[in-house]
């Protein structure tokens, strides 16, 4: 090969790669965020505003007390809200803090505020039903570019955990259910409420609806309209903190008395071992009969229930089984850990998740 064919040659296979070294920088650079009209990343800008409700249930069977209508601001209190209206004001930082239901020194910043909580006007009329309430919760929350997160803390002298525990009575040779879980919800307007209507509307407290016809009465969540749409956010001490998710929910429109409140798409946290009409339940523990297994178990844990098993009395399923949700049900993240007088859970979602069933906390 002469001098000059060698060099072409050479030249040729720099230019390749150049062209090699760009296609590869290229492709490295991270995805954009959504853009705004003046071309910004929507992401460097702090959310928009909104009205929100929060209740926190004390191993009750309905979610009986809250704070209807709250305000989440961002870096700033909102002065145009109700000077009665409960502002969280959520602040920008740069250092995430750690999802382990521990509030480490130095790690949460921006200032917690106390919201005090009642019982909705509703579920007064149950009858004989009176569980102790939590009348407070503080609340706290931060955000960046990509997540916001809220902390949250309450009192609370027993760590329910026990949700629908299945006993058997050797005596009667039934089987019963009993026990809750302590929880707490997040309600945020996706669609279908003016600016204020969430606010002027009472909140989650409308959502709330009561069937007498029911024995002892029963309680329905479902909005007031076929356009409105909220996303609901469920933590369930036994049913969804132990994967480390929230429930992610949304509610919707009822015509008739029934349940609104829809799991989001995708797996949810569990699958119920419910009694069935024939008297069992669905399922047993593998390593039953008589393992009188502790909660929590996971879904790989349970098998059929086997009719000829011979239980003892007082011999107790797990009403619950666990596993690791899916799709829109996977959004939100959370570690709650129970200090020996309540509650402390941190809780973690993306801004914008992209899907229909969330609300985005966007400009």
């Amino acid at each position: 090969m002469s001098r000059r064919a060698f060099a072409r040659g050479r030249r040729a296979l720099s230019v390749l790669g150049i062209m090699s070294i760009g296609l590869w920088l290229l492709n490295c650079t991270g995805k954009e965020g959504p853009a705004g009209p003046d071309g910004k990343d929507l992401t460097t800008l702090p959310p928009a505003g909104t009205y929100f409700s929060l209740a926190v249930n004390n191993n009750g069977g309905d979610m009986q007390f809250g704070s209807f209508v709250n305000y989440l601001a961002f870096d700033a209190a909102d002065p145009s809200v109700a000077p009665a209206t409960p502002q969280i004001v959520s602040v920008a930082t740069a250092s995430p803090p750690k999802i382990d239901g521990i509030q480490a020194p130095g790690e949460w910043s921006g200032s917690a505020v106390t919201v005090t909580l009642s019982r909705i006007t509703e579920f007064l009329k149950y009858d004989g039903i009176n569980p102790p309430g939590v009348t407070s919760v503080s609340v706290r929350s931060m955000y960046d570019e990509q997540y916001i997160y809220f902390l949250l803390s309450w009192s609370d002298a027993t760590e329910s955990l026990t949700k629908s525990q299945l006993t058997y009575d050797a005596g009667t040779t039934t089987w019963s259910s009993s026990g809750n879980e302590d929880r707490f919800y997040f309600h945020f307007p996706i669609s279908g409420f003016a600016s204020t209507a969430f606010a002027t509307g009472n909140g989650c407290e409308a959502f709330c609806h009561y069937d007498e016809s029911a024995p002892n009465g029963k309680g329905y969540m479902y909005t007031g309209a076929s356009d409105q749409l909220v996303d609901a956010w469920q933590w369930k001490s036994s049913r969804a903190n132990p994967v480390g998710y929230v429930h992610d929910k949304h509610l919707v429109y009822q015509a008739a008395a029934s349940s609104g409140r829809k799991g989001d798409q995708g797996l949810d946290t569990y699958v119920e071992n419910k009694i069935q009409g024939s008297g069992f339940p669905n399922y047993m523990h593998v390593t039953d009969p008589n393992a009188n297994a502790p909660y929590h178990q996971f879904v790989w844990d349970m098998v059929p229930f086997d009719v000829s098993a011979a239980f003892s009395d007082g011999a107790t399923i797990p009403g619950v089984f666990l596993r690791y949700p899916t799709g829109s049900n996977a959004d939100v993240t959370t570690k709650g850990v129970y200090t020996g007088t309540g509650w402390m859970v941190e809780v973690m979602r993306l801004r914008n998740t992209g899907n229909g069933d969330d609300y985005q906390f966007l400009p």
